[in-house]
């Protein structure tokens, strides 16, 4: 709400600059603003009343002081009654009815009263409180005189908190205009967004300043806005990224990432953690068409971490979406990437036991790799060891049980021993695989019947 106090504020801000003590105000009217309603005008005049004052070098200080502290000619006017000469009509002219003050300025008609306002009355704190007048006098501190008059009439247009104040005061001392200050002077803004909104204004363009004049934007989206502007994302939907997503475009911008590489992950349907492990994986030298496969929002971080690899393995698209579609989980990816990276293993071997990645854990799935790139176990152990029942551990152990020795029929009675005694406790259960597998390296093995052949 703008300032509607009877004295000017020009008045009040002179007054505070020269002391209160010092000065009072006085209330005049003039012939040619004499209307029904008297018109008043204010200045400034020393402490010791009206009489005596010489009302044409009064007048003069206080038209140098309103258009120092960055009044204008309607200021003048509204707040002296002073009109330019080349206003005046001629027949004003001719007859000389005016007096001249400075600068042009005149007072037009005659003088009717000139009299000393009621020190109460004038006194400021009688209609601002104690923190307005605190905020004024920090006004003329910070703010350069020649905007002090603009800056006044926003923070007296509403209740600002101190800090408010202060990045009012700082936007006008930065070199900024009252118009665009007034954008920045809204309450429903905070010291910090006001800070921000500043420097927007300040070093970008118009209409980014414009747009981002929301008070839902945070202080921290604000700043990530303006470096990210600033680095080239202009074209980036900054406005619909949150936070997160604004700190990840904003790091890969700063450490050069071309623009339009992040352009690709900068999507407000993709996750923060996931811009990152793209931005991550594109930092690292990741080909763009391993990029494009790793936007898809349904991924997870983990699962990323495993995507961004299979640039290497030479898969196709299906078996791309077989073993690193979003279905999968990271352990088994991890199991996957394990096995076609670090094992070598061919993508149609890992395929054969990851067709249905679900009906194995990741720990699983690493020892069946294992198991499949152990030269020691034939193709039938392996078969017969790739038992979602079986624990990681029993996988393990039958393989290690059947190297060399082991076929698909005694890793079959190794996998029985497992269950047959799975009521029991752990020693039971490495009993009966220590049976078998003992059995295995005698050379014997169950018959279909499921008896021992003492001939074998």
């Amino acid at each position: 709400m703008p300032y509607k106090g009877n004295v000017p504020l020009p008045v009040i801000i002179m007054r505070l600059e020269q002391g209160l003590e010092e000065t009072a105000v006085a209330q005049y009217t003039v012939s040619s603003w004499n209307t029904n309603f008297a018109l008043p005008f204010y200045c400034v005049i020393p402490s010791g009343g009206a009489d005596g004052v010489d009302v044409a070098g009064v007048l003069e200080e206080n038209l140098h002081g309103i258009l120092d502290h960055g009044g204008t000619a309607d200021d003048v006017r509204q707040v002296l009654g002073l009109v330019p000469r080349d206003e005046l009509d001629a027949d004003t002219l001719a007859e000389e009815d005016y007096t001249e003050i400075d600068l042009g300025y005149c007072i037009e008609g005659q003088l009717l009263t000139f009299e000393e306002v009621d020190p109460d009355a004038a006194d400021p704190v009688s209609f601002l409180s104690e923190k307005q007048v605190s905020q004024l006098r920090g006004m003329l501190e910070s703010v350069p005189a020649g905007s002090q008059i603009r800056a006044a009439e926003l923070l007296m247009g509403d209740a600002f908190t101190d800090w408010q104040a202060f990045a009012i005061c700082k936007a006008f001392r930065e070199g900024l205009d009252a118009g665009t200050v007034g954008k920045i002077a809204d309450t429903r803004f905070n010291h910090s967004q006001m800070r921000e909104l500043a420097r927007i204004a300040e070093e970008l363009l118009p209409s980014v300043f414009d747009e981002c004049l929301s008070p839902e934007f945070s202080a921290e989206k604000l700043h990530l806005i303006r470096s990210i502007v600033q680095t080239g994302g202009r074209a980036l939907p900054w406005r619909e990224l949150s936070e997160a997503q604004l700190d990840v475009a904003a790091g890969a911008l700063s450490l050069g990432l071309p623009v339009p590489l992040v352009e690709l992950f900068a999507k407000p349907q993709i996750p923060a953690a996931n811009m990152r492990s793209v931005f991550s994986a594109l930092y690292d030298g990741a080909e763009r068409a391993t990029a494009l496969r790793m936007l898809d929002p349904a991924y997870t971080p983990d699962q990323l971490a495993c995507v961004r690899l299979t640039s290497e393995y030479n898969l196709t698209p299906g078996q791309f979406k077989t073993l690193f579609g979003p279905a999968v989980p990271a352990p088994a990816m991890r199991a996957i990437t394990y096995a076609l990276g670090k094992l070598s293993l061919p993508p149609a071997d890992v395929l054969s036991l990851a067709q249905n990645p679900l009906r194995f854990s990741g720990e699983q799935l690493r020892v069946l790799f294992d198991a499949m790139a152990n030269p020691q176990l034939s193709q039938e152990v392996v078969a017969a060891i790739a038992d979602p029942a079986l624990t990681p551990q029993q996988m393990q152990q039958m393989s290690v049980q059947c190297e060399g020795a082991g076929d698909a029929r005694s890793a079959q009675h190794l996998k029985e021993s497992f269950g047959g005694r799975s009521g029991g406790g752990m020693r039971e259960t490495a009993a009966a695989a220590r049976e078998a597998s003992s059995e295995i390296a005698d050379g014997r093995s169950p018959d279909a019947s499921g008896e021992r052949d003492p001939e074998r």
